[in-house]
């Protein structure tokens, strides 16, 4: 899957699609979610599975082990990745704390630094909690990170299409685990695969980072409260 970027890039995973027998699909590049749910579609579509990687490319896998899970369930693996320094990414948010998104919500929206400080260090400190005990498989998280995601086809199933396409980057996973808790589908951390994230190989060329992250923000928890005071 390439979102397209330059003729260069686009040749070159041509290339090597040939050469190793892979697909290659080619989409425009209107962001994670709208490229990864094309992948999806085509993955349903076209094999039979009982597990489904999302993986950035700019992460490497160092150990993969799906012994103990039930392919059968309604679930999303989210494995041990380290960025290069060493720091763990999973789970993004251990156990979702209403409070600390309507903070981070707020912080963004007035663009208060310390209202979005005080939200990130109230999941922070439930992360740290959760990292005493995190050795233990099967042990149920609440947001998983995007950069390497299993999901079962059953899950895929409950979920479809998966993700969000209103949003071209940051915050896809806070819709995900909203949607996952909604439909049945649990989030398990799995330390049998450990993955090293590089980091920020997708995202160089954007200029508008921080922009970004504030509108991803915004719309993803407008939308998780409207889907709340819907039900």
């Amino acid at each position: 899957m390439n979102s397209y970027y330059d003729d260069v890039s686009e040749n070159e995973f041509q290339r090597l699609a040939n050469q190793y027998g892979a697909d290659f699909l080619s989409v425009e590049n209107r962001g994670y979610g709208y490229g990864n749910n094309v992948g999806i579609t085509h993955a349903v579509s076209e094999y039979a599975f009982q597990w489904l990687v999302v993986s950035n490319p700019d992460t490497v896998i160092e150990e993969f082990s799906l012994n103990g899970f039930n392919p059968l369930e309604k679930s999303i693996l989210a494995p041990d990745i380290r960025t290069l320094s060493g720091k763990r990414q999973n789970p993004m948010i251990a156990k979702r704390s209403k409070l600390a998104e309507r903070l981070i919500y707020l912080g963004f929206k007035n663009e208060s630094r310390l209202l979005l400080c005080l939200g990130v260090c109230a999941n922070k400190i439930i992360r740290e909690l959760f990292a005493l005990g995190c050795h233990r498989e099967n042990k149920t998280v609440y947001q998983p990170h995007g950069s390497f995601i299993v999901f079962s086809l059953s899950a895929i199933e409950a979920l479809y299409p998966v993700f969000d396409e209103g949003i071209f980057l940051f915050a896809e996973e806070g819709l995900l685990a909203w949607n996952s808790a909604k439909n049945g589908v649990r989030v398990l951390y799995c330390p049998s695969i450990r993955v090293v994230h590089k980091q920020d190989g997708s995202m160089k060329f954007l200029d508008d980072i921080n922009t970004q992250l504030k509108d991803s923000n915004i719309y993803v928890y407008e939308k998780i409260l409207k889907g709340e005071n819907s039900c």
